[in-house]
């Protein structure tokens, strides 16, 4: 979808289930710059990231976009 509207998906990356420590991914996700990136993360352990997402300063910066996001509240941990 996203060569059909023009854009380019820099990276694809899939985590287990129980990885709680998403330090390298925002480090890849930092040094890409996407203008977006979008979260298909679940479970449990997933607010990890965005915990760590908005911790490092993310949240003004690069915007999450994802179908799920919200079914485990997430929204509800990220400062706005």
């Amino acid at each position: 979808m996203a060569k059909r509207e023009g854009g380019e998906v820099l990276a694809d990356d899939y985590y287990p289930l129980d990885v709680t420590d998403f330090t390298a991914a925002i480090a890849k996700i930092q040094a890409a710059k996407p203008d977006f990136i979008h979260s298909c993360l679940v479970g449990g352990p997933s607010m990890s990231f965005y915990r760590q997402w908005a911790a490092a300063g993310m949240l003004k910066k690069t915007p999450i976009v994802s179908i799920i996001f919200g079914g485990g509240r997430e929204h509800e941990i990220l400062p706005t």
